[in-house]
Formats: structure tokens, sequence, C-alpha cells
């Protein structure tokens, strides 16, 4: 049994059942023995690999989408680039190298914010991007006011980036319900 097991039964115990989102975040997010904050989870010695380690293409054509969809905006600037879960910067330096040949206005507008937790992807991300001077927030809460062009893991509506991680908890909540504060999942719950 893991420290991170031995804590959620311990909770479960004194609480009772958990909505599945605060497992998972719990899960990836503890700030001792998370999945996120504690391995080195992306590349071919982690646990997978994504497609920007694969291949500067995939990153490069998010770049010119999310230019396209910053044109279609009205070209605001300065503008807020986002990434959710950037891994080692890989994506976005590509998009960025990209946007900077084809679409420089985009680039120059760009004000690069990463949403990471793991200090070790943070030192990647540093090198990777030292052009594009990131800034790191902790979530959504903490980016700057201006409009907002997100990174796509998962293009959806509006170029809003979605984890593989959190749309399974995002999936439940939307087909089962939500908790009274509309944060969570009221019917599906975990027990030890």
């Amino acid at each position: 049994m893991t420290p991170l097991d031995r804590l959620v039964r311990r909770m479960i115990a004194q609480t009772g059942p958990v909505p599945v989102s605060w497992f998972m975040a719990l899960a990836l997010q503890h700030p001792e023995h998370g999945y996120y904050r504690s391995a080195a989870a992306i590349g071919r010695s982690g646990d997978f690999i994504t497609a920007p380690e694969v291949s500067q293409v995939f990153g490069e054509l998010v770049g010119l989408w999310l230019a396209g969809a910053w044109d279609r905006a009205g070209r605001p600037d300065p503008c807020i680039l986002c990434e959710a879960g950037p891994g080692r910067g890989v994506l976005m330096a590509d998009a960025l190298r990209a946007v900077r040949r084809v679409i420089p206005g985009f680039a120059a507008a760009a004000r690069v914010c990463l949403i990471e937790s793991n200090e070790t992807l943070r030192a990647a991300q540093a090198a990777a991007l030292d052009q594009a001077a990131p800034v790191w927030v902790e979530g959504l809460d903490g980016l700057p006011d201006g409009p907002l062009i997100m990174q796509p893991v998962l293009p959806l509506l509006a170029g809003v980036a979605v984890m593989l991680d959190v749309i399974t908890a995002a999936l439940i909540a939307h087909l089962v319900g939500r908790d009274e504060a509309g944060l969570g999942v009221a019917p599906l719950r975990m027990s030890a």
C-alpha cells in the first residue's frame, strides 16, 4: 500500500465517500505523492510519450491553428496564450516556432502562461521556452486578465484545452450530476 493509498483510505474513513473529481485531483496533484508532482512521466523513459515528443509537426500545426483562432478573434494584443499540463514545453515551443515564421504578429502579441505543478517540468519548460518568457500558474484562476487562447491538447470549441486526466472526472460529472457547489460528482463516489 502506498502512502497516498493510506492517506485516501484514512480520509474516506473520516469523511465518508468522496467525489471522483476530488479523488482524481488528489491522485494527480497531491503536493508530496501526486503522480504529476513526483514523477517524470513523459518521454521515452517515462510512463507515456505524447505526439509533440515524437514529431514537431503536431505542435507546429497546433500553433498555426491557434494563430488562426487569434486572427478570427480580431488579433487582440496582448493575448494570453495558455497551455495546461505542458509537459516539457515541447508542444508550446514547436507552436511558437511555427507562428514566429508564418504569423509573427501572433507570437509578438502572445503572453505565454503555463499551468504546471511539477517543479522539475517547470525547469524543462523554462529551458524550452526561454525566448517566450513564460509565466507559471497553478490553475485557470491564476491567469492574468485578457483575451485567452488556450493551447489545445484536444481542440474543442474556442480552443479550450482538456487533458485526458481531467476528461474522466469532467465526463462523469456531466453524465452523472454535480454536487451542491457544482464542482464535483454527487451520486458517483469513491469508498475505501
